[in-house]
């Protein structure tokens, strides 16, 4: 942490998915401050699936902790798994979709004033459907292919909101962009 140093960490609250702790710090001005800390027990994975056509999927997905459906793409949590493997195991539990072409986009972390939630995110190509289940747990609805310029005009419209969502959407742009696919 360069100049900072932690004095002491306690946990307050932990389950098979998350950890919250507070911690007493030093800043780099040498004065003490309390930080409360959410870290994931495990990195999360993000995966963009297009299709043949070059579509992306896309769900609403049911977001407790904001009360309400956004649009989401297939994400996880790792388990402690590899991340691409995690990946293709999302894909598959969320929308009973696989692809044998993956790429690794980038890494992100979420609201990093007070957590350590670290993500991977990837693309997996031409993604076709396998199965019709989907994990019973899922809050899933309104699974579809889009065109990509659709999804945008979603996002120019503020109906996209997850941060994780937009930072895979950036970064798969910027990879088509660089390898002009």
């Amino acid at each position: 942490m360069s100049d900072w140093q932690t004095l002491s960490s306690e946990t307050i609250y932990e389950t098979h998915w998350i950890k919250v702790r507070r911690d007493q710090a030093l800043n780099h001005k040498g004065q003490e401050t309390t930080f409360s800390v959410i870290s994931l027990q495990h990195p999360s994975v993000n995966v963009i699936a297009t299709n043949e056509q070059g579509e992306l999927f896309i769900q609403k997905n049911f977001r407790y902790p904001v009360g309400k459906a956004l649009w989401d793409i297939p994400a996880g949590g790792s388990d402690g798994e590899d991340a691409v493997v995690a990946a293709k195991r999302e894909l598959l539990e969320e929308a009973g979709l696989t692809s044998e072409k993956w790429v690794e986009l980038g890494n992100y972390y979420s609201a990093t004033g007070t957590s350590n939630m670290p993500g991977t995110i990837f693309w997996a190509q031409n993604a076709h459907k396998v199965t019709e289940s989907c994990d019973d747990e899922e809050m899933l609805s309104e699974q579809q292919f889009m065109p990509v310029e659709e999804f945008e005009k979603l996002v120019q419209k503020g109906h996209v909101t997850d941060a994780s969502v937009l930072s895979a959407l950036y970064l798969f742009k910027l990879y088509r962009e660089k390898h002009n696919v």
